[in-house]
């Protein structure tokens, strides 16, 4: 008798899918290539805002990345919330609010990232 899981063969599309999200995690994590510069000692004021602008980049396209990943989730939460059983409508809830918890903690992080302003 087979479990009720699903196997490997099942969806033969899914490694394609895989693929390309790991590939597109990568990116996203590696900032595109920028990440050469981990470790990096910086000796003058113009290389320490240079690095500065480099991670505050990196660090908006992670956030964007995250945000990116949080969508269909969401979108499926939606779909669960509209179910006619209620043990699944709570459950839909639940997943709404932890991703909202997730997309109000990358706002935050805009502020902690966010340069200050110029001194005149």
């Amino acid at each position: 008798m087979r479990s009720q899981g699903r196997g490997p063969g099942d969806n033969p599309g899914a490694g394609i899918a895989q693929k390309d999200s790991d590939r597109s995690v990568r990116s996203v994590v590696s900032c595109e290539g920028r990440a050469e510069g981990q470790g990096k000692v910086v000796r003058t004021m113009a290389e320490a805002e240079q690095r500065i602008a480099e991670l505050e980049q990196c660090v908006s396209h992670l956030r964007h990345g995250v945000n990116g990943a949080l969508t269909p989730g969401l979108m499926m939460a939606d779909r669960l919330r509209a179910d006619p059983d209620p043990r699944i409508q709570k459950a839909g809830d639940a997943v709404v609010r932890s991703i909202l918890n997730a997309v109000e903690l990358l706002k935050a992080s805009r502020d902690v990232v966010a340069p200050p302003p110029p001194l005149d």
